[in-house]
């Protein structure tokens, strides 16, 4: 029988993301939901870049939306994430794929306006900044200066890149002073080994959850940073939890406490797996153990390089796919080969983290490779 990647990603997400996540929700009506956050009691979300400027509580045993609130006078260019402190909203416009945005920003939404209508219509105020250690706008795939990942503690609001490029990190303190534009360095880098897509905090454990996917381990994964001190930024203990093998399937996009003990997680629809609502004990994933591809009868080296790769396997390859850290397919060759190499910056590759997918009449590997 012919294994196939794609079967192994489906077994694999199943197998393991059973054993410690629970499906509590579909989330069908909202194919594309982003940012959660759960507050006083109602679970919260949107749908991200292009979509209708829109918050939904959402009703969390059936996924049913339960109020639309409409923001007025913003359009919904990119929103990634939500936050919350006591008094507001916060909606983070910021996501920037190719790294090309000169207008990030983030909303601010009075909780007292929204009311208890099914339908609601409010204004917001707007939080702008730009990251002042970005000096090239041009459109890059891999770029380091996506966004899609907050968290409001005390006066400021934290955000946590999503680098494409070298699978880090940086997060940057923004006052939530509104109708100002802030140009913000960065204050802490994290090796997270992955594209973070969200984030929340729980005061009352101290911890930051990130939530991303690729990287070093086939995605995706939770990031716990405990005994978070903000100023200056600092932490007692991190630790990068896989919860399922799968590159190609789930793309895990909303993030948020119930309690220090239990999380919501939400994906967005993919060819492989329906949008979905989870709930995660986090005690359990402390013991569960997640299976990993075997890499054994295949070699891929130099790595890092600077252009080309070599690949050699105990059996012949039949088909070799390099794909982005985010699941995108760049480049795939036939082979019919013990062994192969790759030029990657002759078939139009930039400077970046990708994927290797290789396959043979029994077997599939993947394997990340640096390309300097």
């Amino acid at each position: 029988m012919k294994i196939t990647l794609s079967s192994i990603f489906i077994f694999l997400w199943l197998a393991s993301n059973g054993q410690f996540a629970q499906k509590v929700a579909d989330l069908s009506a909202l194919k594309e939901n982003s940012g959660l956050e759960f507050i006083d009691g109602k679970l919260w979300t949107f749908e991200d870049s292009g979509n209708s400027p829109e918050l939904y509580s959402l009703d969390t045993a059936i996924g049913a939306i339960l109020q639309t609130v409409v923001v007025e006078n913003y359009k919904n260019i990119d929103w990634e994430d939500i936050a919350a402190d006591n008094e507001f909203i916060y909606i983070g416009d910021f996501g920037n794929n190719n790294g090309t945005r000169t207008n990030l920003k983030i909303l601010r939404i009075k909780k007292s306006d929204i009311g208890t209508n099914f339908d609601v219509t409010i204004s917001s105020e707007a939080i702008l900044f730009s990251f002042a250690d970005q000096t090239d706008f041009s459109s890059n795939s891999n770029t380091n200066f996506d966004c899609e990942a907050m968290v409001s503690i005390g006066d400021s609001l934290y955000l946590f890149t999503k680098n494409r490029g070298d699978a880090k990190t940086r997060v940057y303190a923004l006052p939530k002073v509104v109708n100002q534009t802030f140009s913000l360095q960065p204050i802490a880098t994290i090796n997270v080994e992955g594209m973070i897509t969200a984030a929340d905090y729980d005061s009352a454990s101290k911890t930051i959850m990130l939530l991303g996917y690729g990287g070093f381990d086939i995605n995706p994964f939770l990031y716990e940073i405990k005994g978070v001190q903000p100023h200056p930024f600092s932490s007692t203990s991190e630790k990068r939890t896989l919860i399922s093998n799968n590159i190609l399937g789930w793309q895990a996009e909303g993030l948020a406490f119930i309690d220090s003990g239990n999380i919501f997680i939400s994906n967005e629809y993919t060819t492989f797996v329906p949008a979905s609502l989870y709930r995660v004990s986090l005690d359990e994933t402390n013991t569960t153990r997640i299976s990993q591809q075997g890499v054994n009868g295949i070699q891929c080296y130099p790595n890092p390089t600077t252009n080309m790769v070599s690949i050699n396997s105990r059996e012949p390859i039949e088909l070799v796919k390099i794909h982005t850290i985010d699941g995108v397919l760049m480049y795939q060759l036939e082979v019919n080969a013990f062994e192969t190499k790759l030029f990657l910056k002759q078939e139009g590759l930039k400077k970046g983290l990708y994927f290797l997918e290789i396959t043979s009449q029994n077997n599939a590997w993947v394997k990340r490779i640096v390309l300097e």
